[in-house]
């Protein structure tokens, strides 16, 4: 079964009309070769098949204060395990906790929240000091897959076509954060590479141009499936 947010669909091939035609506003967006992966090699996101349930684009709402919900890319699971998969391409490093919390009583008891999320499931508490280095996003995207009170849980980074700086980046972070929660929670970091369609370098060569309506072409072949194929080239356990 599947769902986008809360709405359930039954077949994959429905995904990218639920999804908004923001989401495919630059050819650069990571949401682009997540979809591609569930549409075309499901075999390469570990587990995709065998879970009872799929989420994209999941939410899960600050336990404390007022905030935007954590919004995970894709969400898979079962009686007993979950994992939460973020996906990445060209994002730059997102905020750590430290530059986001300006210090507001409500900035405050949001990470408070999101912290006993955590501490719920690992029974080991974690201080708002202890995080600052970390990405906030990073924190709630923890929080969420831990909402979820499975058995077993994974937190997986897709990272699409990275270099040095974004491997050391991406294993750093889930390395820090994997300090901090013990053995409950499991990391993964996922390197894959795009082989790049014709379509799709022409397409990244407009938006380098300056051209911003792209919405519609990119929907258009990303349905045909002609845009990209995709290799899985690092799996790393953290």
């Amino acid at each position: 079964m599947y769902k986008y947010k809360e709405k359930s669909f039954q077949k994959i091939e429905e995904l990218i009309k639920l999804f908004s035609a923001n989401e495919f506003s630059s050819p650069y967006r990571s949401t682009i070769p997540l979809i591609y992966l569930a549409l075309n090699h499901t075999e390469l996101i570990d587990s995709f098949s065998e879970k009872k349930l799929a989420i994209f684009e999941h939410e899960t709402r600050p336990k404390k204060g007022r905030g935007y919900p954590s919004c995970t890319d894709l969400l898979l699971l079962d009686e007993d395990e979950c994992i939460a998969i973020e996906a990445k391409r060209t994002e730059p490093p997102y905020k750590t906790v430290s530059a986001w919390n300006s210090g507001s009583e409500n900035k405050r008891l949001v990470l408070e929240g999101w912290l006993e999320y955590i501490a719920e499931y690992t029974n080991q508490g974690i201080s708002i000091s202890e995080i600052g280095d970390l990405p906030y996003q990073l924190v709630h995207r923890v929080a969420s897959a831990c909402a979820m009170k499975k058995t077993n849980t994974t937190v997986s980074y897709f990272v699409f076509d990275p270099d040095r700086v974004k491997d050391e980046y991406y294993l750093e972070i889930l390395r820090g954060i994997k300090n901090l929660t013990n053995t409950s929670i499991k990391y993964k970091y996922v390197a894959f590479k795009i082989d790049k369609s014709e379509r799709q370098i022409q397409l990244e060569e407009e938006w380098d141009l300056g051209n911003r309506e792209m919405k519609t072409s990119i929907i258009a072949e990303l349905e045909k499936g002609s845009l990209m194929q995709i290799k899985k080239i690092r799996a790393v356990e953290i």
